[in-house]
């Protein structure tokens, strides 16, 4: 049984009539808006206050990300010229009770025919890197000054062909991104990439270079034809 209820005119009605009332009364502009203004309105300025809140903290984060970006990339500009007076060397072989030093010198000098020859007042220091294995683990070489890595690393290209490989000592984040680059050399993206004084640089295939400090620069450079 429906309930029922007084009206205004004494009369009882049902809540069918209730309804039909209460679609009257929404469907009647003025009433829909009341309803809106009384009930609706502080829910919306109130979503409308969370949502520039929101706004807000994502302008922030933003702002921090860039922050921490910019500190990343400085902080990877001071490690790299902390190893700017050094070079990596791959391929050389190695024997049980070898003199490191005496090794190197020996092959840059009788490779390269620098003039006048290095001499162990030249370098800091040299070592092989990781545990031994079955391959000659990489040489890392500290000179005491940049002009002497310099000279080595002008020369560099009398080493072609010899399976010894001489590369600058990049920073674990320059590292990769040059890794990334001669993927894409290999498959024809870019004509060529190589490091130089710790920069990466790319030519596209238009022939221009371009400094690279990550991915996206890359692509950028990859979009050139």
């Amino acid at each position: 049984m429906n309930k029922s209820w007084n009206r205004p005119g004494g009369r009882l009605e049902s809540s069918t009539d209730f309804g039909t009332d209460m679609r009257s009364f929404l469907l009647d502009p003025q009433n829909a808006a009341l309803l809106r203004d009384t009930i609706c309105a502080p829910l919306i300025q109130a979503i409308e206050s969370l949502r520039a809140d929101l706004n807000k903290r994502d302008a922030i984060i933003s702002q921090l990300q860039g922050k921490i970006a910019h500190l990343e990339l400085q902080n990877d500009d001071l490690e790299q010229y902390t190893r700017r007076n050094s070079i990596r060397i791959n391929g050389l072989p190695e024997s049980e009770n070898e003199d490191c030093e005496d090794l190197v010198l020996s092959m840059l000098n009788s490779r390269m025919s620098l003039t006048p020859p290095l001499t162990m007042n030249h370098i800091d220091r040299v070592h092989r890197l990781g545990k031994r294995g079955e391959k000659p683990r990489q040489i890392i070489v500290k000179f005491a000054m940049y002009h002497q890595r310099r000279r080595v690393m002008a020369k560099r290209a009398s080493m072609k062909g010899s399976n010894i490989f001489i590369n600058e000592d990049l920073t674990k984040k320059r590292n990769q991104l040059l890794y990334v680059a001669r993927q894409e050399k290999k498959q024809g993206s870019i004509k060529d990439c190589w490091s130089y004084d710790g920069r990466i640089l790319v030519r596209d295939r238009a022939g221009t270079i371009h400094q690279i400090t990550n991915r996206d620069e890359l692509s950028a450079a990859m979009q050139t034809r």
